[in-house]
């Protein structure tokens, strides 16, 4: 059976709608929404009605760990729990324009130990973040070897850039010797982080490569050609954190029912899933 598995954060987004510009060192006038959140796991939520799906992560043995585990609707969950640090929790702060800058506290995320190993069983594909891949404390290690070991089973991996600043902090050249060291068969960048890493080109690519430009076309590259697949119309949205994920969720979950689609397809199914997601959200 086919099968999906997403490694990586899970915490809980703590959003801060303002209702007018930023009054700094005073109040300003909002909206706070609290969300399951992290970006694997929004994977994981929006791959779950497409195809079967399974998460893997670290939650805080704590209240704020129990909602994260109930907030992963219709997913296989494999959850350790950790007592050295608190849930992952990510404030949002959504301004009047819509421009969004994030504060995370990665908490019980950094403390992902070594695996079940029955939990990489029966996988067709794994998914991984950035966040987890390269971020502080022992998680870096445990993913890496998780990729590794799917991998040399001879089934798909997968991968989301995650963050311009991340990979900045990390190293360039050094997330670049990473990706080609774990050569996944698909990644995923938006248009600052290909840029930052050269790949928002129209060149072919070793592997295949999305990359995202918001409402313009998408940019396809793969050892075959590359393409600029334009996207159908989005829905308005005053926050679109998690449509990126949403639109791997697709994307991955396409592919892996039909491994012959085209480009074309596979962005399509990627935006539907996309705009499923800013919908449930609005």
């Amino acid at each position: 059976m086919t099968r999906l598995g997403v490694i990586g954060d899970i915490a809980e987004d703590i959003t801060v709608y303002a209702a007018t510009p930023v009054a700094h060192a005073s109040d300003t006038h909002c909206r706070i929404v609290r969300h399951r959140g992290g970006s694997a796991a929004n994977v994981a939520v929006a791959a779950a009605p497409l195809v079967p799906t399974h998460f893997i992560g670290c939650i805080g043995d704590d209240p704020a760990g129990d909602m994260l585990a109930a907030g992963l609707t219709g997913v296989e969950a494999c959850l350790q729990r950790t007592s050295a640090a608190p849930s992952g929790t990510i404030v949002v702060l959504v301004d009047a324009t819509g421009e969004r800058d994030m504060f995370p506290s990665r908490g019980a995320n950094s403390h992902l130990g070594p695996l079940d190993p029955s939990w990489l069983d029966g996988l067709t594909a794994l998914h991984a973040t950035a966040y987890s891949l390269i971020g502080p404390g022992q998680t870096a290690a445990v993913v890496q070897d998780a990729l590794r070991t799917v991998h040399a089973r001879g089934r798909l991996t997968s991968l989301d850039v995650s963050s311009r600043g991340l990979i900045e902090h990390f190293g360039t050249g050094r997330f670049l010797s990473l990706v080609d060291d774990l050569a996944p068969d698909v990644v995923f960048a938006n248009a600052d982080e290909a840029a930052l890493l050269s790949w928002d080109v129209d060149e072919p690519a070793p592997r295949l490569v999305f990359v995202k430009h918001g409402a313009d076309p998408v940019l396809v590259r793969s050892p075959s050609g590359c393409w600029r697949i334009p996207v159908a119309p989005r829905v308005d949205a005053h926050d679109t954190t998690g449509a990126g994920d949403a639109f791997a969720a697709g994307v991955l979950a396409h592919l892996l029912n039909d491994a012959a689609a085209a480009p074309e397809t596979l962005v399509q199914a990627g935006h539907t899933s996309a705009l499923a997601w800013l919908r449930s959200r609005a």
